[in-house]
Parts: C-alpha cells; structure tokens; sequence
C-alpha cells in the first residue's frame, strides 16, 4: 500500500527487528552523551571512560551496518505496488542499483532515446566538427524528437529558449541529462536545423557553444527552427559568388556554402575599407561610400538570408560592382592612378609657376584632379598629355628666366668693374666684391619657381649691388687724417640709388618739352646737392 502511494519511489521493505531497532536508538543516546559530556568536563578519568564509549558505540555501529547489509540482501522491493520479483543479487549496493535502473525506466520511458552518455567535452566536439558522417547521416530519434518539440512551439506561437528545452526533456518521461540535451542542440545546429540567437542577434561557431555553456543565458537565449534550403536556392548562391567574386564557392551543404560566402564577403568589405580610407587622398573614393555600406550589411546577415533573401540583394550588389567597384579598383591598381598621382604631385609642387605659362592646359589639369568620377572615360588620357605640356612650358620658361637673370647680374657685375677704383685693388679684393654675385648666379640656375628667379636677380642687381658698391669705394680710398693730427678719419661717401632719389615736380606727367627741361633741372639740382655733401649716386 505504502507503494503505491509513492508511485515515484523505490520501498525496500525490512522485517521488523527490535533489538536492531534498540542498537540504533542506544547508538544516537551514546552519541549525544559523549558529545554532552566533553562540553563541560576536563577530569582525565572521565575522559578516558567517554573515550572507551566511543569505541564501543563504533563497534556498535559496525555490528549494525552488517545487519542491515544481511537483511537487504534478502529484503523485498516494491515499486508502484508491486514487488520487483526478477532481481536475484544478494549483494546489497548491487540489488538497490538493480531496482533503481527498473525505477528510472519505468519513470522515464523515453531515456533509452538516448544513443549514449554525453559531457561537456562531446559538446565542444560536435560544435567543431566537420564531419560529413556525423552531420548528414539521418538524425537520430532523440533529435527528430527535440526538433519536433522546437517545431511544436514555433507553430503554437510560444518562444522556445534553451531552459524550456531543458526543462522540458529533464521531466516527463525523458529524465534526460542537462548535457545531453545541449548536446542534441549542438547537433541540431550543426545540422542547420536550428538557429539560436541572442538579443535578436543569430549566433555561430564558437558564440553558439559559450551560449550553450553559459547558465545564466538559457532563459534569454532563443532557439528557433532553421528554415530549409533546397537544392535551387543552394545553386543560385554558388552561381552568384562566381559571378560576383569570380571564384568558385567550393561549398557542398547550406552551411558550408553560406559560410565561404560571408568569408569572402569579409574579405571584400576589408579590402574596400582600405582603398576608403584613402579617400583624403583620392576625393573620387567617396564614391565607395555607400556600395562598402551595403555589403557591410550584407556580411552581417546569418547564412539562412544569403540563399532567401538572394533576389533582393544581388542585381544592387553586381550593379555596384559594375559601375563603381570594379572601375575603381581597376583604376588603383593600374596605370591612371599613376597619372594622377603625377598630377596632385607636379599642382602642389610646381603650382606657383602656373601664373607664369598658358592657361589653357591648367584647366584640362584641373578638371582631372578634381573628376568626381577620374575612372571613367578618357580624361586621365588628356591629363597626361596636359602635364607634359605644362612640364616643358615651365622648363622652357625657367630657362629663359635664368638666362635673363644672369645676364642683369654680369651687366652688374661690368658696371661694378668699370668703377676707377675698381682697378686700384688687388685681385684678391676684386675677387671678393664679385664673388657673391656668381653665388647667386649658381643659386638662381638651381632655383626652380620663377617668381623666386625674379625676385633674386632683382636682389643681386639693387641690393647687393649698392651693398658692393659701397663696400669698394671703402676698399679703394682707405681713411686718412684730419688736418689736425687729431687722428679723426674723414667720413665715408654714402652710396645712394638712383631710384631712391626723390625730384620736386609739380606734374604727375612730363607732357612738353619745357616739361622735360624743368625736371632735368630740378634732378640735377638733386644731384648736385647729394654730391656736394659727398654722396656718391650709383646707375
């Protein structure tokens, strides 16, 4: 009767035994005694008699155990009210494990789905595994049934999470192992029967095993049936990553063919991000923006999207690849992007001789540096011819310009040599007075921009000129004494320019002769004047 109202439980039913019944009461009063007794004593003698007690209550206790050992060797077992008749082991741990193996089974029926024992590290295998018998062979009874379990929930509207599965297999009639069920789940996946997802986010590989692992996340962690994939849909992708990517897929399953897809979208999305970042560069990348944008979000997606979602995604993608993509990277791995590297080169470089040759090749420079769009048509062609143009204008005119300079600086040079006291020095003086005139001869043949030319020859010709002017009369009439013998030394003649002499004229314009005549008048009255107070004006 006792059995039957714990239909659940194992009775192992012992004789009735007062004096075993006496043993265990005498067992407990000892103990609590002992135990009493040492708490409030410390008399040595009492110690020792607590001591022998204990050994007699072991002793007891040893006695009883074989006791118990002998009458369940031999004692009846009983489950939901009837005896278990076809259990003959005597051994007593032998005989309770024999009932208990025909309890759990009769509990749970549907334990024996289970193909074998699993553990955590069979779990860390079949995630990793590509191993084509496991995971095309037929699915097992145990997964056709947590699949149909998974499908159930999913036409019922109920959202099922790894703790349901659990939960669900863990009672009833299954009684499966934690593991085991996460295991069948692994497989599953494996199988691309199922996907599970996080926060709306589908995982793979390794997140679906720290999902599987991860205790606390089984209320929140999705599992959903995957959808199918035919035979068509799987064709249709592999012809698509030829096309797009001209390169077989080599993928044979779902799986495997979705997953070298988003590899070598990956490696796409990677390659255009680094041609992107360049676009400080080349303004023309920009026109990456927005295909990158969409492929990135293509790469993104789970592999179940790529084979469903095919006709809305891949006329847009090959459109990209052909009007902006494939341009591009032609255009950077080739020889255009060359010349235009040519081009933004030579413009900062050389861009202040521009104002100094034609126009017309400069605006055929500038449209094609700044082409929103340089891949297209033939303008790098006329660029090219544009630059060479404007290379030779700016050679030839910085010859001219040179030549132009040198010949102001030597005509400095004469008139510097034509001075009377220019004769009075000696060679190592005279040497000294021209030579930073060669100097800046050497320099401006070195000197590329032409305004710099300019400015330099002007420089040697005014500036340095006045400056070596100065410095040979210095030279050529050394300082003398003052009548006085007081050892002053007569002043120096101040060198003035030409240019810098300023003529009182009422005019802004000479118009008549008697014009002329009154300026002349009024420049040697200047003159004279400079070279009364020992001035000399230098031509």
């Amino acid at each position: 009767m006792f059995s039957m109202l714990n239909p659940r439980d194992l009775i192992v039913y012992l004789p009735e035994d007062k004096k075993l019944y006496n043993e265990l009461r005498l067992i407990r009063k000892t103990e609590s005694y002992i135990q009493t007794t040492r708490a409030t004593t410390s008399d040595p003698g009492k110690e020792r008699i607590l001591s022998e007690k204990a050994h007699q209550n072991e002793d007891r206790k040893r006695s009883v155990v074989a006791h118990l050992k002998e009458y369940i060797s031999e004692a009846n077992m009983y489950f939901n009210g009837t005896a278990l008749k076809d259990i003959s082991n005597t051994n007593p741990k032998t005989r309770v494990s024999l009932g208990m193996q025909q309890l759990i089974r009769t509990i749970y029926p549907d334990l024996a789905m289970l193909p074998a024992d699993y553990n955590e590290t069979d779990l860390l295998k079949v995630i990793q595994t590509n191993d084509d018998i496991l995971l095309k062979s037929d699915l097992h009874e145990s997964e056709v049934t947590v699949l149909n379990r998974i499908n159930l929930s999913r036409s019922n509207h109920d959202r099922t999470t790894i703790k349901s599965l659990i939960d669900h297999f863990s009672g009833g009639s299954y009684g499966w192992p934690q593991v085991a069920v996460l295991y069948i789940m692994a497989k599953l996946y494996k199988r691309n029967k199922i996907s599970i997802k996080q926060d709306s986010n589908v995982l793979e590989g390794n997140a679906v095993l720290a999902a599987l692992q991860k205790t606390p996340q089984y209320s929140s962690t999705i599992v959903d049936p995957e959808e199918e994939v035919d035979t068509t849909q799987l064709q249709k992708l592999k012809r698509f990553h030829q096309e797009y990517f001209t390169a077989p897929n080599l993928g044979s399953d779902p799986k495997e063919v979705s997953r070298l897809f988003k590899l070598r979208l990956v490696k796409e999305v990677e390659d255009l991000n680094a041609l992107y970042n360049q676009r400080h560069q080349f303004k023309f990348l920009e026109n990456i923006g927005e295909p990158l944008h969409r492929l990135k979000l293509l790469a993104e997606k789970y592999h179940i999207y790529f084979f469903t979602a095919l006709d809305k995604y891949q006329d847009e993608v090959l459109d990209d690849k052909e009007n902006v993509l494939e341009p591009i990277k032609k255009f950077m791995d080739g020889a255009q992007r060359g010349i235009l590297e040519d081009i933004q080169l030579y413009r900062k470089s050389h861009s202040a001789n521009f104002e100094y040759i034609d126009k017309a090749n400069l605006d055929v420079l500038d449209l094609a540096a700044e082409d929103p769009a340089p891949y297209k048509g033939n303008i790098m062609q006329q660029a090219k011819a544009a630059l060479e143009k404007i290379r030779q204008d700016i050679t030839q005119r910085q010859k001219i310009e040179r030549s132009e300079a040198e010949e102001d600086i030597r005509d400095a040079i004469k008139k510097l040599q034509s001075a009377a006291e220019f004769t009075k020095l000696d060679d190592d003086k005279r040497k000294a007075l021209v030579h930073p005139f060669e100097q800046a001869i050497q320099n401006i043949q070195k000197e590329v921009y032409i305004g710099n030319i300019r400015n330099q020859a002007q420089r040697t010709t005014q500036d340095l000129y006045q400056k070596q002017l100065g410095l040979l009369y210095k030279l050529a009439v050394p300082p003398i004494s003052n009548a006085s013998g007081t050892g002053d030394t007569q002043s120096e003649p101040t060198i003035v320019r030409r240019d810098s002499i300023k003529v009182p004229f009422k005019k802004p314009a000479l118009e008549t002769r008697q014009d002329v005549d009154e300026y002349v008048t009024a420049l040697k009255e200047q003159l004279m004047k400079l070279i009364e107070k020992n001035n000399k004006i230098s031509l």
